[in-house]
């Protein structure tokens, strides 16, 4: 079994220095001090002061934590010292990504609120608390249950009033959190469709499409993908959790038309412009060139503004069959 580093604990503080000396038995030409397998450099912007045999830290925060250890060089090679583990103490703060969010939840039906938080040590006490009205706030804390370190608050709106902002705060034993996490109520809706989306790696049987998320309407979404070939349905494609979507199995330097939407259990995104794309001709194939015939000649088929109005009947209705059978399944399983 490997050996634990040993650990030191220190409180964040802005005017907190912490002060590291390495006992040298032989000459060295040179010492390096390592955070994490890196070597430090001297920054006093960032508060890290290394000078020869002794490492400052000043103003110490949560990135100083990790492990440390000094690497002294001489005509016989380099040593590494053994490293100890430095541990920095701070209030609970939101998680990345977890400071404000919007949820989605329908009249009289629950939703569980997530309140991720990120402390040194782990956080004792959690309170929840409710406000739809400036300096009005009710508790909630006794709705909460606390699972591997996060805390989570069952909520239901039954009327216009409980739709508003839940505020979540926990405490350590260095303090309360200063900042809460805000969870944004809002009525669950349809979410928006996916936006400025882009070809990549066409070649010329597969593409794949890439999109940026819509808003969620407050509930989890997903999205599908409808592809036409002219007036041809071609394929429907699902991607679960992003509008990210690999198309196969396509005929070279053909052109398709893709419709793409989101949805979620209160229903679809609206329909957007169909996406043209176009695969590359087969390897070691000349594409056809086009038709010289003269401009009288008769045409067949369907071009123009009519197409896209036929695709996007087509694909609204078959989006509409598609998602309507998975709400369906969504709400007799729920």
């Amino acid at each position: 079994m490997q050996e634990q580093s040993p650990a030191f604990a220190i409180n964040m503080s802005v005017n907190h220095q912490l002060y590291a000396r390495s006992i040298l038995l032989f000459q060295v030409h040179r010492v390096w001090w390592l955070r994490d397998g890196e070597r430090l450099l001297s920054n006093s912007t960032a508060g890290v002061i290394v000078s020869n045999q002794t490492l400052v830290l000043q103003g110490v925060s949560r990135s100083s934590s990790g492990q440390y250890a000094c690497e002294a060089t001489n005509e016989e090679g380099t040593s590494i010292s053994p490293a100890f583990h430095l541990r920095v103490k701070f209030e609970p703060v939101c998680k990345d990504g977890t400071a404000r969010k919007i949820v989605g939840a329908a009249k009289d039906e629950p939703v569980h609120v997530e309140c991720k938080v990120d402390s040194e040590p782990a956080p004792i006490e959690y309170r929840w608390s409710f406000n739809s009205t400036p300096g009005i706030s009710r508790d909630l804390s006794k709705h909460s249950t606390e699972e591997g370190g996060i805390s989570i608050l069952t909520y239901i709106p039954h009327e216009a009033a409980d739709y508003g902002t839940l505020q979540c705060y926990s405490r350590n034993d260095i303090g309360w959190q200063r900042i809460s996490c805000a969870y944004h109520v809002v009525p669950a809706g349809k979410p928006d469709p996916p936006q400025n989306c882009g070809l990549t790696n066409i070649t010329h049987h597969s593409v794949v499409v890439s999109c940026q998320k819509g808003f969620d309407g407050g509930l989890k979404q997903k999205f599908l993908l409808v592809l036409f070939s002219g007036e041809l349905f071609v394929a429907n494609i699902s991607a679960l959790s992003s509008p990210e979507f690999y198309i196969p199995n396509l005929e070279p330097a053909q052109e398709y038309y893709a419709s793409i939407y989101s949805f979620n259990s209160k229903g679809s995104s609206k329909n957007t412009q169909p996406i043209i794309l176009r695969t590359l001709p087969a390897p070691g194939l000349k594409e056809l060139r086009r038709s010289t015939e003269p401009t009288d000649s008769p045409k067949t088929g369907i071009s123009g503004p009519w197409l896209y109005i036929l695709l996007a009947a087509g694909s609204t209705f078959i989006v509409a069959a598609a998602i309507g059978l998975i709400v369906f399944v969504i709400r007799r399983f729920k």
